[in-house]
């Protein structure tokens, strides 16, 4: 509990200076609880037998003169109904700040989960499903601001009025208070042990059954073109089903257990008040003389019930997102440190422009590997050269690129960038390199935003946008296509061909002016006839910008100054294009 409630403070980042003013104003609200129910038993004593509650006036309030019952009844009521109606004010506005405070942390914390996978190293993000962070930042930031924070400053916040009362109870009769504490404590700690160890269990189980539902839908709906022509549609759909069924069931458990607190403290209640009773009357005691003792603890227990209630179901809650505070907690954590490997020894002239690439010894291997993925490589690449890159399945090439993309730690050896280390400064590096894979990542927006990507669309510069559009043949599509450059081009780009696409992320390279082009058998999976348009506009680059390519067929690398050959993640040939090839 202790770690707990250590990982629940720390991602409340720089918010926790806040917590000292939320305790002072959930104090303040219990001093106006005090005060009204204070006065409920001599209101209720003046109500029954005026002239005991006058006598008790005159001796504790010398100052204070009564001129009539009437009037007495009178300015209490109003005093009663002045506290009651502060105390209804102020409790709505305290709970508007705290549901504000939780919005405002499920802000800040998706936020930050953003920059943390954002800037998270590129080999961690390879080790889990892309739904497991989409289910973080939406499904476990909503449970930790509105399950953990907000559930957690509204039982602070009772916790404290409760004791404020109790501390009143014990001036009004302790015996009572005694029996009631002993009935309601002895029942939140049997509570608290009989379920702790289950709801920790389901929650855990849900958010793995949760990450499965999204992961269902996700691959249902990302494949649908593949899983339709197989008929395979049932599975993707069973995954979703038996999915949102397991999570329904331990949500149903997560219910039921926290309404059982709510009906058993009700009967508890009632059985404190049957007690008193009793012992009243075993006691010989005056019945008549019970009465404003059981005004003032029936309205307690009016404002304790829920309280009561929030406390236990409130641990119950808390047992149960435990695992998703933990999940939380350890993408947050590193967070700092990301950030400052991105950022640090900016030393480099932001526009300096490109000379060479140096890879000298480079050795790589993936966690967990018996082997190399790259074994001593060196390699030169000059501005404005061409390279190709070639070698069976397996032999290391995309390693090799994702390496030259500064997306991989060297396990040996250094990259340097005009020679100076690529590492030191990994956000000048990517200022001059433009990505272009198999499958061109595409945005459901307009083709200009897809060029400009990563622009506001305010910003976009026209002339380089048609420059660019027309440097990647781009013209006759515009001029096609019914909105021109504000058409839509739909989710992952669906409506446009394979050429069109990668022309797409010619003209975006282009667009952002870089000056080296990083070619993944981004043609490979065009037909012959596009893949020689695109390898065409591919050449008229040459020797404006530094290609470096990898592909199967010759004629997308016959244009190249020198073709390396990979072989178990080693170059074991290198030379012109008409040797290699």
């Amino acid at each position: 509990m202790r770690q707990y409630l250590y990982e629940m403070y720390f991602l409340l980042g720089s918010d926790k200076k806040k917590l000292p003013w939320l305790v002072f104003l959930f104090f303040l609200l219990s001093l106006l609880d005090i005060a009204g129910i204070g006065l409920i038993g001599p209101y209720v004593t003046l109500v029954v037998d005026p002239d005991i509650a006058k006598e008790l006036i005159n001796k504790h309030i010398a100052w204070f003169k009564v001129s009539s019952d009437t009037n007495l009844l009178l300015m209490f009521s109003i005093i009663l109904i002045l506290i009651f109606f502060a105390k209804t004010l102020f409790g709505i506005w305290i709970n508007y700040v705290i549901v504000k405070f939780s919005l405002v942390q499920k802000l800040k914390l998706t936020e930050n989960l953003m920059n943390s996978y954002q800037n998270m190293p590129y080999i961690l993000y390879l080790k889990r499903n892309s739904s497991e962070y989409i289910n973080t930042t939406i499904s476990l930031v909503d449970v930790y601001a509105t399950g953990i924070i907000q559930r957690g400053m509204k039982m602070l916040c009772d916790v404290i009025v409760g004791i404020t009362i109790l501390v009143l109870l014990a001036f009004t009769n302790l015996i009572a208070l005694l029996i009631l504490t002993s009935l309601l404590g002895t029942f939140i700690v049997a509570y608290d042990r009989l379920f702790r160890n289950k709801m920790k269990l389901f929650g855990k189980k849900s958010n793995i059954e949760s990450i499965r539902t999204v992961k269902g839908i996700h691959e249902g709906l990302e494949g649908l073109k593949e899983i339709r022509v197989l008929g395979n549609e049932e599975y993707f759909f069973n995954e979703v089903r038996e999915g949102v069924i397991n999570t329904n069931r331990y949500s149903l458990y997560n219910q039921i257990i926290k309404l059982i607190p709510r009906y058993l403290i009700e009967f508890l209640l009632i059985m404190f008040i049957v007690v008193l009773v009793i012992v009243k009357l075993v006691s010989g005691g005056n019945l008549q003389s019970l009465l404003p003792t059981l005004a003032v603890f029936g309205f307690a227990a009016v404002r304790l019930l829920p309280t009561a209630n929030i406390i236990s179901t409130g641990i119950t809650a808390f047992r149960f997102e435990r695992d998703s505070v933990n999940r939380l907690f350890n993408d947050v954590k590193n967070i700092d440190h990301q950030l400052s490997e991105k950022n640090k020894s900016k030393n480099f002239h932001v526009n300096e422009s490109f000379k060479k690439l140096e890879l000298r010894n480079i050795s790589f291997r993936y966690p967990n590997a018996k082997h190399n993925s790259l074994d001593n490589i060196n390699m030169e690449i000059k501005s404005g050269e061409s390279i190709g890159i070639i070698g069976e399945s397996g032999s290391g090439k995309t390693t090799l690129i994702d390496t030259m993309l500064g997306l991989l730690d060297l396990k040996n050896g250094e990259m340097l960038f005009n020679d100076r280390a690529v590492k030191d400064d990994l956000n000048l590096w990517h200022k001059h390199i433009a990505y272009l894979p198999q499958q061109v990542f595409l945005i459901d927006n307009k083709l200009k935003m897809n060029v400009a990507l990563g622009v506001n669309e305010d910003d976009i510069d026209d002339k380089l946008l048609q420059k660019s559009l027309k440097m990647a043949s781009l013209s006759r599509l515009i001029d096609e296509l019914p909105d021109g450059v504000e058409t839509v081009l739909g989710e992952r780009g669906v409506r446009l061909s394979g050429g069109q696409r990668q022309r797409i992320a010619l003209a975006r390279a282009l667009y952002h002016k870089r000056d080296i082009l990083v070619m993944d058998e981004s043609t490979s999976a065009l037909d012959n006839e596009t893949e020689k348009e695109i390898v065409k506009e591919i050449k008229a680059l040459k020797g404006k910008i530094t290609m470096i390519v990898i592909a199967h067929r010759p004629s997308t690398i016959e244009h190249c100054d020198i073709i390396y050959k990979l072989h178990k993640g080693s170059i074991v040939d290198f030379g012109s294009p008409k040797k290699m090839l």
